[in-house]
């Protein structure tokens, strides 16, 4: 169940952030489009663990399918209430959720073979860092915006943002890095030395890059703290799959916290 969570959460990374594959637009078409790219991957990935082409259509396609209705809720009803960076946040959420359940439901209908020897650590720290490249950097731009809506000189100039999210993505790698190794007066030297970088900038602008940059860093530091105590994670998920009735309580326990955020922040905004 574990290996089918990972290849599963892989495929999510892969097709939602890497190569968002909506070939047809932002409409219905694009979205459909968008599922079966997303399925396709899932069913490639799941080759890895089982041979049979039933299950592989069932669950991959399948979960293609909740993914479309994950992402219509979320562009149709909570994107237009509320702030961007909780409206992601209920959807990834809801993502992750959906992928538990697949990999769950999977493993209790067959017994799972992988085709080569998968060492669940290493997928684990692969996954970790896809998400704190890419996913990160679409989190910190949806909070840059929605807290600094009246102070958005700094945040519309695209070439310079988009290549502080790239300087972004580079540093949360090397925290990673430095994480691992256990580095850790490095990383505070890091956040010291690009603070005083920032001193030069106007107020504005650095107001903007040090909320940026503070949230980039404590990213790039889970991430790293989950490399490092892989196996403890590892512990934690397999945990989740033995008590099913517990995960699943806490699954839906944070949703109706995350949409109740959301809500919050609606109100607040209408106010």
């Amino acid at each position: 169940m574990v290996e089918a969570f990972l290849l599963l959460l892989m495929a999510h990374l892969f097709t939602d952030f890497f190569f968002n594959s909506r070939i047809g637009g932002r409409g219905l078409k694009g979205e459909l489009t968008h599922g079966l790219i997303h399925g396709v991957v899932n069913i490639l990935l799941l080759l890895l663990i089982t041979p049979r082409i039933d299950l592989l259509l069932v669950f991959g396609l399948g979960l293609g399918a909740v993914h479309v209705l994950i992402d219509v809720f979320h562009r149709y009803y909570l994107k237009p209430r509320g702030l961007q960076y909780s409206s992601f946040m209920v959807d990834q959420w809801l993502h992750l959720f959906s992928i538990y359940l697949t990999a769950y439901i999977l493993g209790n209908i067959t017994d799972l073979y992988p085709a080569i020897e998968i060492n669940k650590k290493v997928l684990l720290r692969f996954v970790l860092i896809l998400a704190t490249i890419f996913p990160a950097s679409v989190f910190i731009k949806l909070l840059v915006d929605d807290f600094f809506k009246g102070r958005k000189k700094f945040v519309d100039e695209g070439r310079r943002a988009f290549t502080g999210a790239l300087i972004g993505n580079y540093e949360r790698l090397f925290i990673l890095f430095l994480i691992y190794m256990e580095f850790y007066l490095l990383v505070g030297l890091m956040m010291i030395a690009k603070g005083l970088f920032f001193m030069k900038d106007d107020v504005q602008d650095r107001e903007v890059l040090t909320f940026g940059t503070t949230v980039s860093y404590f990213i790039g530091v889970a991430g790293g703290m989950g490399i490092l105590h892989a196996d403890d994670l590892l512990v934690t998920i397999n945990n989740a799959f033995i008590h099913f009735g517990v995960a699943v309580l806490s699954f839906i326990m944070v949703l109706v916290f995350l949409l109740l955020v959301h809500l919050y922040e609606n109100r607040r905004e209408e106010a």
